[in-house]
């Protein structure tokens, strides 16, 4: 089935949907019906790139990003050959596709990014740049989250992000008792997004994603 990058981050707090290119994780199925159908349809890999330049136009923030988080990878740097063989040295299986410019591993065990993430995540995916195959985008998606658990990795993720790149651009965190609001923290810089968030949805629990993506042309 085709994937697409695709991010929305719900409740009105914060959305990236398009400039993520080409990414349709199908944990994520359930958050993309809030939204109605994919923007992306049969499009080259070439075509979902030059949508995602467009898109950039309107998402990116004013000046550079300190840093460019990315759970340990390096954006614009990393290759789908280094990815792989990162993958291949844990044991992950991952699946290909879009002409090698979208690379998804699934079950993917605590300690394998850094920083480690707290349980399995259901999907791990890979952007890669027509032009070079150099990295773009990584998503990561997990499902079913305990709601203290939930709180409280959102708010470890807010805080390494902190130290690293300042105040975000926007964000709402939960206290440790889950409030069933959406919560998120988003940064916006010229050459760079983040962001992660947690909603809960109708037999799924706590959805948690987060977002690296490079916001250089």
């Amino acid at each position: 089935m085709l994937r697409k990058w695709t991010v929305r981050i719900g409740g009105g707090f914060a959305v990236v949907t398009l400039a993520i290119g080409a990414l349709h994780l199908p944990a994520a199925r359930p958050l993309l019906a809030l939204v109605g159908q994919c923007p992306v349809g049969r499009e080259s890999p070439r075509e979902i790139e030059d949508a995602r330049r467009i898109a950039l136009r309107s998402l990116r923030g004013p000046g550079l990003a300190p840093a460019r988080p990315a759970l340990g990878f390096a954006l614009e740097q990393t290759t789908e050959a280094e990815v792989r063989e990162w993958a291949s040295a844990r044991g992950l299986r991952c699946e290909s596709s879009r002409e090698a410019t979208l690379l998804v591993c699934g079950d993917v065990p605590p300690g394998a990014l850094e920083p480690a993430a707290p349980g399995t995540i259901d999907e791990l995916a890979f952007g890669f740049r027509v032009r070079d195959g150099r990295l773009v985008n990584l998503t990561t998606l997990r499902t079913g989250v305990d709601a203290t658990r939930a709180a409280s990795a959102l708010a470890a993720s807010a805080t390494a992000l902190h130290k690293e790149l300042g105040a975000a651009a926007a964000e709402r965190l939960p206290s440790r008792a889950w409030d069933g609001r959406p919560a998120f923290v988003r940064y916006r810089f010229a050459d760079y997004i983040a962001a992660v968030s947690a909603m809960e949805l109708p037999g799924r629990g706590i959805v948690m994603r987060e977002q690296y993506l490079s916001a250089v042309d």
